[in-house]
């Protein structure tokens, strides 16, 4: 996760939404949490990380690993 966020310049709570919105795509709907305008924002700004096939892969066979999936 710090590797991919570091190379889309994002915060790994940014990236984890990114994955889940693209991995899951329509069957997944995100509902971050904000008590903060800045924390919308930053989970706004995960839209529009694009993640690689090789990545989404990587942080779902993590996710698998740690017993998230």
């Amino acid at each position: 996760m710090r590797a991919v966020s570091k190379a889309h310049d994002a915060s790994i709570s940014q990236v984890a939404l990114a994955w889940l919105i693209n991995y899951y795509g329509d069957t997944v709907v995100a509902i971050p949490g904000a008590s903060k305008p800045h924390q919308a924002e930053q989970s706004a700004a995960a839209m529009n990380i694009e993640l690689s096939k090789t990545e989404l892969a990587g942080i779902a066979e993590a996710s698998r690993r740690s017993g998230g999936l």
